[in-house]
């Protein structure tokens, strides 16, 4: 069972590891955006990221999902590459079409966001970017496919180095303002396209559709669609809310939160994009996977929440201290908004089975309660708690998604969780939630004292839950005898 674990942790670390260096980054890279940005130009970036993430999905056509698992089912090379071919030439079709309608609607895309047609430049630049992001997906997931983690990781690490660079000259030297960010965004995904391209094409220079694969992988990746757009309304809906119910600023700080909380969200998004193509082997390789299948999720949900925990204590010394007073609000909002990417863990592995079978109709009904539980809560909340709400909120359908989707995977494969290890950390985390939001308003020392207390304490009372469960008692007295052999 731990060298399964081992087997996942190790991919996504390599998954990771862009995102750790660009979480290292951003993180140096603070103190200088929050002095030459303002909280509005935060909200205006924000609203920028809602058009690239409701973009890819449509303009995609759920190829990317159909391109993964066809090319993992596929035992013959050459059909690989037809997918590869198929699904590549689909998305350019796709992309820049999209991409067309949006420029040509650029005044009433740019008024529904922000309600200023002078950021209308910023939009354009915006809709490109997400052409080519959409474009990159196809050569990215095909090398998941491969798992070809370490070229994957290299590939980030330079866009990201990349990016980086290009906004500080055209931020700080510059001062290109908001302005030089989306135009580093632009630079780096047409580096990224350009090298997605070489990599593939210098020894596959064939481009058609084959329309029998096409007319499979369209059957399987339209149902995708909806459930992807209703998912990217849950996630953005609330920080939407906030520009048009609240002010451009308050997204601009809620904005800063989620950039404390990234770290988490990579972690989560690292770990999944490891967690499918593994998952998919366990399930062809093993003959009780199901078992297995249920204590990762319990070490899983056991590891995130204690990083949760650690964003949750230290992040707001992090903005208190890498940013200027106007951000300092957001330290209130850190541990609600970590709970978003804590629930989209909970949502991605109770979901585990649901794609064991090619029948994706049933898929945007997850998304669309998710979504419909954020809208209403949403309203009644935003209006009450401001920004802390809309965080709430993402969270409700989050957790609504991981309901559903849990009683559908549940009909297609079963597999019996440890309830009871995931109901008492989850509790866990509900006291250090209160008592972390009450710790704000202490005094700088005993705030910190306290933080290295609970940061040794809660994966004490975390062991503890789990020597509770029969099941990861049994293995981790068995693994704490083997390691006390091997010492001896």
């Amino acid at each position: 069972m731990f060298d399964k674990i081992r087997t996942l942790i190790y991919d996504a670390s390599i998954y990771g590891a862009s995102s750790v260096l660009g979480q290292v980054i951003n993180f140096c890279l603070l103190p200088v955006f929050t002095i030459y940005l303002t909280p509005k130009d935060f909200g205006i970036l924000s609203m920028t990221s809602i058009v690239i993430s409701l973009f890819v999905p449509i303009a995609n056509l759920g190829m990317s999902n159909a391109i993964f698992r066809r090319f993992n089912l596929c035992k013959d090379e050459k059909e690989k590459w037809a997918v590869f071919d198929t699904g590549l030439l689909s998305v350019l079709i796709g992309a820049g079409i999209f991409c067309v309608l949006c420029l040509f609607f650029i005044d009433p895309i740019t008024n529904l966001f922000v309600k200023e047609l002078s950021y209308s430049e910023i939009f354009v630049i915006t809709v490109l970017t997400a052409a080519l992001t959409t474009i990159a997906q196809v050569p990215a997931v095909v090398l998941r496919a491969l798992r070809r983690v370490k070229l994957i990781a290299l590939i980030n690490i330079v866009s990201v180095l990349l990016t980086s660079g290009i906004s500080i000259w055209l931020v700080v030297w510059k001062q290109y303002g908001v302005y030089g960010i989306v135009i580093s965004n632009l630079a780096a995904n047409s580096i990224l396209v350009t090298v997605y391209c070489f990599i593939f094409f210098r020894r596959h220079q064939k481009l058609q559709i084959d329309f029998t694969i096409w007319k499979y992988m369209f059957r399987y990746g339209v149902p995708i669609i909806p459930h992807r757009l209703q998912s990217i309304g849950l996630s953005q809906f609330s920080h939407y809310m906030i520009a048009s119910m609240v002010s451009m600023d308050q997204a601009g700080i809620y904005g800063i939160a989620i950039r404390i909380t990234m770290p988490m969200t990579f972690i989560v998004g690292a770990i999944q994009n490891a967690w499918v193509p593994y998952k998919f082997q366990l399930h062809a390789n093993e003959t009780k996977p199901e078992t297995i299948f249920s204590s990762i999720t319990t070490y899983y949900l056991i590891c995130i929440s204690y990083v949760w925990a650690l964003i949750c204590l230290w992040g707001p010394e992090i903005v208190r201290m890498m940013t200027t007073a106007n951000y300092h609000e957001a330290t209130y909002l850190i541990p609600v908004v970590a709970l978003i990417p804590l629930s989209q863990s909970i949502y991605f592995m109770l979901g585990t089975g649901v794609e064991i079978t090619d029948n994706t109709k049933p898929i945007p009904l997850i998304s669309l309660g998710g979504l419909i539980v954020t809208v209403i809560s949403a309203f009644l909340l935003i209006r009450q708690t401001g920004s802390q709400g809309a965080a709430i909120s993402t969270c409700f359908g989050w957790i609504t998604m991981a309901v559903i989707v849990f009683l559908l995977s549940q009909k297609r494969y079963k597999i019996t969780f440890d309830w009871w290890c995931i109901g008492l950390n989850f509790f866990l985390v509900m006291v250090l939630l209160i008592v972390v939001i009450e710790m704000q308003t202490m005094g700088t020392i005993v705030r910190i004292a306290l933080n290295f207390l609970i940061s040794l304490l809660f994966p004490v009372f975390q062991i503890i839950i789990l020597l509770r469960s029969r099941n990861e008692r049994a293995r981790i007295l068995r693994l704490f005898k083997t390691r006390k052999l091997s010492f001896l």
